[in-house]
């Protein structure tokens, strides 16, 4: 509901009625944007799902006065090169002195792109153009403990059989809640440290609608 006015109490506990003018006495006017693709079904999700991110993270411009000089820079990227286009990275963040946490989302569903619904991977030790990745290690996608230390819970009914819907609407509900808040705690475990020893292989692979986390011990180029 984007407003509601009445001019006379509704007795739900307000005390008064809830009469909202606004500035201009026409009442709180919200106004969206619908944008609509024209797309035949095959390559629709070719169009709506870049878009969608387009519309949700639209860059964020910061200007400031100053001269340029000669030999300045004036493009930078973090990124070597492009990822993928069904590739998405979610989170990059500080996690330690050495370490970053590092989040990768396939955007794309099984079967809805015949281009891009199909495993994409990533070489992690080519990612970044300012830091080197000297081991890799992943995670659950909370951040909180190692993926190889995770256990999962198979929830049975009286006959026997597996219930997963339950464990379905939990995990949905976990990478969307981190999907828009990015990188909040969802439990009260503190953060691991980086760990020593054999970090596991720098090329990743994401399945369709798969989200992957890593905490990356790496150094400045």
């Amino acid at each position: 509901m984007l407003h509601r006015r009445l001019l006379q109490d509704d007795f739900r506990g307000v005390g008064e009625a809830l009469s909202e003018p606004g500035d201009y006495y026409d009442g709180l006017v919200v106004r969206g944007k619908l944008l609509v693709s024209l797309s035949p079904p095959a390559l629709a999700a070719d169009t709506h799902r870049p878009e969608a991110h387009r519309q949700a993270l639209p860059p964020l411009l910061s200007l400031q006065p100053g001269k340029t000089v000669a030999g300045q820079r004036l493009e930078f990227s973090g990124l070597q090169a492009e990822l993928p286009p069904a590739v998405q990275l979610l989170t990059l963040s500080q996690w330690d002195s050495e370490s970053v946490l590092l989040r990768l989302e396939h955007r794309y569903q099984r079967g809805e792109s015949v281009a891009h619904s199909h495993p994409v991977t990533v070489n992690l030790q080519k990612l970044f153009s300012t830091l080197e990745v000297e081991g890799v290690s992943e995670m659950s996608l909370a951040a909180n403990q190692w993926k190889e230390e995770m256990t999962r819970l198979d929830w049975r009914g009286e006959t026997g059989a597996v219930q997963y819907s339950t464990v379905s609407i939990i995990r949905w509900s976990t990478v969307h809640f981190l999907t828009l808040c990015d990188w909040l705690a969802v439990s009260d475990a503190k953060p691991l440290h980086s760990r020593e020893g054999s970090p596991s292989g720098s090329e990743v692979t994401l399945q369709p609608m798969e989200i992957r986390t890593f905490l990356l011990r790496v150094r400045r180029r």
